[in-house]
């Protein structure tokens, strides 16, 4: 019970780190959109969907680091991984 005590524990933190960088990201897209307003339109539209696709990467990447720790964390919880050198 204690260990799956920790699992959640240790879901909810990577669940919050994950969050906390997602919006992060968000925000940097929002304030980086505000020069774009400046553009013509199709460079606008050009230049906010590379930005998009530049942002999701970043997002998926994040979520796949916080889903690699995640199970590293709950494997080392478990007793059925070794502990990372």
């Amino acid at each position: 019970m204690a260990t799956e005590v920790k699992q959640d524990e240790v879901k909810s933190a990577a669940d919050s780190i994950a969050n906390i960088i997602r919006q992060l990201v968000n925000l940097q897209f929002e304030l980086i959109s505000i020069p774009l307003s400046l553009l013509s339109g199709e460079s606008r539209n050009s230049a906010t969907e590379t930005l998009r696709s530049a942002f999701k990467t970043v997002r998926v990447v994040v979520n796949d680091f916080s889903d690699m720790v995640d199970s590293n964390l709950v494997r080392n919880l478990d007793g059925t991984g070794k502990a990372a050198k």
